[in-house]
């Protein structure tokens, strides 16, 4: 048997595809406009990190290390977005991270994620994590899964659109 709404369960369908519809918009347009700065120092629980003329780094505990950078690269936008700055694979001691530098910046968007790719697609295989902010400096830490030397490049990627919004050539 068919059920046919009565006016009220008509409106109240019609309310719900409203509401839905506009918070869908909202997720999906409101990033066009926000700016999301980000300013984590490469050492966890540090501040900004010293450097003294040994070229090591010393943080706000006193510890000492020395950075190893195996590759970097900078960012280019794609499509309709755009993206610059500076990105490097960092051994920082305990782990091995993906460093957005300060100049770091991209087109926000929803649902982004940083994963890496190799010969200009990325791998779906190999994500690093959620974008943490369109603007500044942050770290990824790779996960223990992911093997990053096989990997030539990093790339920000909109999951919900399946596009692409920047990719930077590791070198």
């Amino acid at each position: 048997m068919v059920h046919i709404p009565t006016p009220a369960y008509g409106k109240l369908i019609l309310v719900a595809a409203l509401v839905g519809a506009a918070v869908f918009g909202w997720w999906a347009i409101s990033p066009s406009f926000i700016i999301n700065t980000v300013s984590e120092p490469l050492m966890e629980g540090a501040g900004p990190p010293v450097f003294d003329s040994e070229a090591q780094t010393r943080g706000a505990g006193g510890e000492s290390f020395t950075p190893l950078t195996y590759r970097a690269g900078a960012f280019v936008g794609l499509e309709e977005h755009t993206g610059q700055g500076t990105v490097r694979v960092i051994n920082r001691g305990s782990d091995i991270v993906v460093r957005f530098d300060d100049d770091f910046e991209v087109t926000n968007g929803p649902d982004l994620f940083v994963y890496f790719g190799n010969n200009g697609s990325y791998d779906a295989r190999a994500r690093i994590g959620p974008l943490k902010g369109n603007k500044g400096s942050q770290n990824y830490v790779i996960p223990g899964e992911i093997d990053y030397a096989k990997y030539s490049e990093v790339w920000i990627w909109c999951r919900a659109f399946r596009t692409p919004f920047a990719v930077a050539e590791l070198r």
